[in-house]
């Protein structure tokens, strides 16, 4: 009994040594871990900053800069010169974007159509009066040409009859010679009536033309003056 409490106490102390030992071990491991995450932590994570997690993905910042941004092509558009006062019926809001051939501004055309019609009308009645003047000397012409053919043919026939003169007596031959000589100055008459005639008309349809052609410029000025109401971006931007 004596040798078990000796053996009993002699393993007793062994194993309270490798408890002990082991206890020293796991106290190590401990502190070794703690100290670990003590250093990682204290390298992650400086005192007083702040810190977050980092994820992977795009860089988006906004920068404030003062400055003037100035267009590298300007192009003014204005009201036309001579179209007096405009009232303004279209425009295009600022800022906003506009192609080449766009109606940027557009001014009442009201009165400038109502001129236009009229300018229209006085260009239709001259280039009537115009065809009708044409028309008119045209006739006179061919009348006169008719009365020119019957004197001439009255002329030769009053020289056919004064040449029987010889053979009629004298008071009769006389009387033939002054047919002839009236047959004549009448063929003188139709000839310079024919000149004057045509000459006349001829002037009538150049005085009418040239009112044609103001009435045509008139009318032609006032489509330009009315296409000048509306104004077309003449390039590719963004209005101002």
């Amino acid at each position: 009994m004596s040798g078990l409490m000796q053996m009993w106490s002699e393993r007793r102390g062994l194993l309270l040594g490798t408890a002990v030992a082991l206890a020293g071990i796991v106290c190590f491991a401990g502190i070794r871990m703690t100290g670990t995450r003590a250093n990682a932590a204290l390298v992650s994570a400086p005192s007083g900053i702040p810190t977050a997690l980092a994820v992977k993905g795009e860089l988006v910042d906004t920068v404030e800069l003062r400055g003037e941004i100035r267009a590298a092509r300007a192009v003014s558009l204005t009201a036309p010169s001579n179209a007096g006062d405009v009232l303004i019926t279209h425009l295009a809001k600022n800022g906003s974007l506009v192609h080449k051939g766009d109606v940027v501004i557009a001014f009442d055309t009201a009165a400038l159509q109502a001129t236009l019609d009229q300018r229209r009308s006085d260009l239709k009645q001259a280039v009537a009066q115009v065809e009708d003047s044409k028309a008119q000397l045209r006739l006179t012409e061919q009348q006169d040409q008719t009365d020119l053919l019957q004197a001439k043919y009255d002329v030769e026939k009053a020289k056919l009859e004064a040449s029987k003169a010889e053979i009629l007596s004298a008071i009769d031959g006389e009387e033939k010679k002054l047919a002839q000589a009236d047959a004549e100055q009448h063929l003188k008459q139709v000839q310079t009536k024919l000149t004057a005639d045509q000459q006349g008309g001829q002037a009538t349809i150049l005085n009418l033309d040239q009112k044609r052609q103001k009435a045509l410029r008139d009318v032609k000025m006032y489509e330009d003056r009315i296409a000048a109401m509306t104004v077309k971006a003449p390039v590719d931007g963004t209005m101002d």
